[in-house]
This record gives structure tokens, sequence and C-alpha cells, in this order.
């Protein structure tokens, strides 16, 4: 298995509530895929460089996790059919030594 790092870009008009369920289905497509989430991080709205789907600020969403390398085509596939993540990205991760 290897680390991955995947961000998010969620609409920034999102309540609490619909966040705390995106969130939990953004680390549920990832174990249904033999995948563990080690951590995530909320990272809030922010100004993006861009229109994407008409919005001009996204709420970013960080993810480290572990998982297969076959499954990560899966996972981004996912990813793409929610209509909340406006954005999404995974790249490998490799932490930095000390």
């Amino acid at each position: 298995m290897k680390k991955y790092e995947g961000l998010f870009i969620l609409k920034p008009n999102l309540t609490e509530d619909e966040f705390g369920k995106l969130s939990t289905a953004v680390v549920e497509v990832i174990t249904k895929n033999n995948g563990n989430v080690d951590r995530k991080e909320d990272m809030g709205v922010r100004d993006l460089a861009y229109q994407i789907k008409k919005e001009k600020k996204g709420r970013y969403l960080l993810a480290y996790f572990t998982a297969e390398p076959k499954a990560i085509s899966v996972i981004e596939k996912a990813y793409k059919l929610n209509e909340s993540i406006l954005r999404s990205a995974v790249f490998e991760h490799e932490p930095r030594p000390l």
C-alpha cells in the first residue's frame, strides 16, 4: 500500500451538517476500496484562481490516506460523480525527512 494525499475543493455554501456528511462520504469511498484514512483537515473557504462551475470560492478538504495503487482510479472516478465536489486531485505522498 502507498501513501496518498487527496485535495478536494467543495462547494463553498455547504452547511456544517452537509460538510460533515460530504467529508464522511469522502472517507467512505477510500475505505470501501480497501484504503485507510490517516487524517483529514478542513482548510476552510478560500478564493479560487478561476471560476469552477460558476463558483468563485471553494471549501478545501485535505485527506492523507493509504491505498493500493490500482484503487486510485476507482476512487477518483467516484469523486467526479459527486456534484458537491468541484475538483479533486490525488497525489502520492512522501513524508519529508526530519
